[in-house]
């Protein structure tokens, strides 16, 4: 493995598929980055939601994480009928109990119905600070490049280790959103060398962890296979 891996501590197996089978004797995604960034609140471990009344029962208990998977459903139309004021409000609960990764989808929904920059960069802010790193992957760019915020590059370059810290450990967590989306920054060599092999194995762990979810009846993980398939 490349330099990247090295300076972050993160580690893939060096032989066989990074899919999760028993065989691969795969070393966890990531192994203690403690330099990447200044220590970030970890939410209490909860299992996710899989369809739309779970999700809405759980919302309704003030399931943070819930909420944010109800909204996305809402918004994606992933088995609901795709409705963006409801989206909207979900999100906006899920990101008020301290939600990272609603505040993350719902800076997304804003972008991408228009919202002004100042409104998306405090949801990504707000995301990133609850620990989901893909609020922190979104605010880089829009600090780096002052994307209707001013420019801070110190900052942006600590945004930038922060995610690749969070998204570290939520692939190593299971999470394959954050496989996906950390897979290209390994492969392009985001903040280190380039490692396209180690990028790579991250593409198909999120694609393994993907095809289990959806087997379990994830409707999302389920939705997003349709998207990447089509």
């Amino acid at each position: 493995m490349g330099g990247w891996w090295t300076a972050l501590g993160v580690l893939v197996a060096a032989s066989g598929s990074a899919c999760g089978s028993a065989s691969d004797r795969q070393v966890p995604v990531s192994i203690a980055i403690a330099s990447a960034s200044p220590s970030t609140p970890t939410a209490p471990v909860v299992t996710p939601c899989k369809n739309l009344v779970e999700c809405s029962r759980s919302c309704e208990r003030k399931e943070a994480r819930s909420c944010g998977r109800l909204g996305e459903m809402y918004s994606l139309g992933a088995g609901v009928e795709r409705d963006p004021l409801k989206a909207k409000a979900a999100l906006e609960r899920g990101c008020d109990l301290g939600g990272g990764d609603a505040c993350a989808t719902l800076a997304q929904l804003q972008r991408e119905t228009g919202r002004a920059g100042a409104e998306v960069s405090a949801s990504a802010a707000r995301a990133c600070e609850a620990g989901a790193g893909a609020g922190c992957s979104m605010l880089e760019p829009m600090v780096r490049h002052g994307l209707d915020i001013p420019i801070d590059l110190a900052r942006a370059d600590q945004l930038q280790a922060k995610a690749l810290k969070l998204l570290a450990t939520s692939c190593d967590a299971g999470d394959f959103n954050a496989c996906f989306q950390l897979s290209p920054l390994v492969w392009d060599g985001v903040g280190a060398a380039a490692d396209p092999a180690a990028g790579a194995k991250l593409k198909r762990r999120g694609m393994e962890l993907q095809r289990r979810a959806c087997a379990n009846g994830d409707v999302l993980a389920c939705d997003a296979a349709a998207r990447r398939a089509s």
